[in-house]
C-alpha cells in the first residue's frame, strides 16, 4: 500500500494511493517525488510463516535471503520458519507503558536519558507473557516444519539489518542451539536486543 504524506502549515495529512508512486514519471520527477511518498507495509496475522510466504516487509531482509538461498541450495540450507513482526507488535501493544516507552524514545536527546530508556525497555520487553495461542502456533510450526530433533538457532530479522549499504550484522541477539524449554524466554530476549544502544 501507498500513501501520499502531505505537510502544510495547516497541519500533516497521509491518504492512501492506489498506485506506486512513480509509475509513468521520468527519473528527475520520482526522485523529488519519492520523498513525498511511504510505503506502509501489510498488516500480517499469522503468527509463523514458511520461507515460500516470506516478504521482505514482513520478515526482514536476513530471513528472506535465507528463503532465496533454500529455494536454490534446498539440501544444503537448514528448514527454517519466521515470525513475522506483527507477533512482536502485538506483544508491545498489550503493554501500554511499554509502547509509550518506545514511541518516546525519539524525543529524547540526552545520551543517558536514552540509554536508562533503552535498559527499561528491554528489561519490560523480557518480561512480556507470550500468549498459549502463539506459543502453541509456533511450537507446532517448529515440530511440522524443523522437526523435534534438530537443534535451534533463534535469529533476528529485523528491516535494519542485512541492507545493500547497511549490514547491521551482530548488533542483534542470536542464541544458538537453544534449549526448546527455553525457546519464548530467548524470543524475548531477542525481541529485546532491538533497543540496544
Amino acid at each position: 500500500m501507498w500513501a501520499e504524506l502531505n505537510i502544510t502549515e495547516a497541519g500533516v495529512s497521509i491518504a492512501p494511493i492506489t498506485e506506486r508512486p512513480e509509475a509513468g514519471l521520468g527519473m528527475e520527477e520520482q526522485k523529488i517525488r519519492k520523498k513525498r511518498y511511504l510505503s506502509i507495509p501489510a498488516k500480517e496475522e499469522r503468527v509463523v510463516l514458511t520461507p515460500a510466504e516470506y516478504e521482505i516487509k514482513k520478515v526482514g531482509p536476513k530471513a528472506y535471503k535465507l528463503a532465496q538461498l533454500k529455494k536454490k541450495y534446498d539440501d544444503k540450507v537448514p528448514a527454517h520458519i519466521a515470525i513475522p513482526f506483527n507477533v512482536f507488535d502485538r506483544l508491545i501493544d498489550e503493554d501500554k507503558e511499554l509502547r509509550e516507552l518506545i514511541e518516546g524514545l525519539p524525543f529524547l536527546r540526552n545520551r543517558d536519558v536514552v540509554a536508562k530508556r533503552l535498559k527499561e525497555i528491554r528489561a519490560r520487553i523480557e518480561r512480556l507473557k507470550i500468549s498459549a495461542d502463539i506459543q502453541a502456533t509456533i511450537i507446532e510450526a517448529v515440530k511440522r516444519h524443523i522437526g523435534d530433533d534438530k537443534r535451534l538457532i533463534l535469529r533476528s530479522t529485523t528491516n535494519v539489518e542485512d541492507l545493500e549499504d547497511y549490514p547491521g550484522a551482530g548488533i542483534y541477539e542470536s542464541v544458538i542451539n537453544l534449549d526448546r524449554q527455553d525457546i519464548f524466554k530467548d524470543m524475548l530476549r531477542v525481541y529485546s536486543s532491538f533497543y540496544t544502544e
